[in-house]
């Protein structure tokens, strides 16, 4: 059993940004929790999407964020490695 409060920020859980745990909360049972990863890929110039289940959105530095709320995962598609 794991004893580790789960953390995260705003009411929501993030699995995957355990390097950066010092900077997250614990948040309570039952609230909704993301994975969040990062890919390397090469920078798209496609327009934003969002709708209610899905945000595909373009960062300041040329990478994207894609958001999947059906699978509660957040993936940073940037250029170089984080």
């Amino acid at each position: 059993m794991n004893s580790r409060p789960l953390l995260g920020a705003y009411g929501v859980g993030l699995r995957g940004l355990e390097s950066a745990a010092d900077l997250l909360v614990p948040v309570g049972d039952g609230m909704p929790t993301y994975l969040v990863e990062s890919a390397v890929e090469s920078p798209r110039h496609d327009p934003e999407y969002v709708d209610d289940d899905h945000a595909d959105l373009q960062l300041r530095s040329g990478g994207r964020v894609l958001i999947d709320r059906v699978d509660r995962r957040a993936t940073f598609a940037v250029p170089r490695a984080l």
